[in-house]
């Protein structure tokens, strides 16, 4: 969106999805067993959002037109609020709020990423800013990935570090 609005920014990088860190999912105890049984039903989204991109695709995908569904835009964190007290069938979002969801209840996944989309993650730049500093934007591009490596090699002490 701020792309098509003219935003001035630029892709520094990309990297591949896993496409596990973000789902349309159901509580438990849901009646809603497909993304078929969505027909008719309230699915908390942000607006264009990746989410929302993957409740679109999801729902073509199943041959389930978008006006069949009453979309609720709303924030992850008023989505969370929604979904607690039940004003929403079903939430689409991303991690750390699907990790969040999955702790707290243990949602059915009527679809993910993975099934649905093929995606990645990009990261962005004010482009003037990289244009007048190409070295440090490829600087800081390569200590990202330095920390995400360690942070890989050494989840414990991520995890350690999050708890605290």
């Amino acid at each position: 969106f701020g792309q098509s609005a003219g935003a001035n920014i630029v892709y520094a990088a990309a990297l591949p999805s896993n496409g596990e860190g973000e789902a349309i999912f159901v509580k438990p105890a849901s009646p809603i067993q497909s993304l078929a049984d969505l027909k008719g039903k309230r699915i908390g989204v942000g607006k264009g959002t990746s989410a929302h991109n993957l409740v679109v695709a999801a729902l073509e995908k199943a041959g389930i037109p978008f006006d069949q569904v009453t979309p609720v835009y709303l924030s992850p964190a008023d989505a969370a609020a929604a979904f607690a007290s039940d004003q929403i069938d079903a939430w689409a979002v991303w991690d750390p709020f699907f990790a969040i969801a999955e702790t707290r209840y243990q949602p059915r996944v009527l679809a993910r990423s993975i099934d649905v989309l093929q995606v990645n993650t990009y990261f962005l730049a004010n482009k003037d800013f990289a244009k007048a500093h190409p070295d440090f934007v490829s600087t800081t591009i390569a200590a990202l990935g330095d920390a995400a490596k360690w942070a890989d090699q050494n989840r414990d002490k991520v995890a350690e570090a999050l708890h605290e």
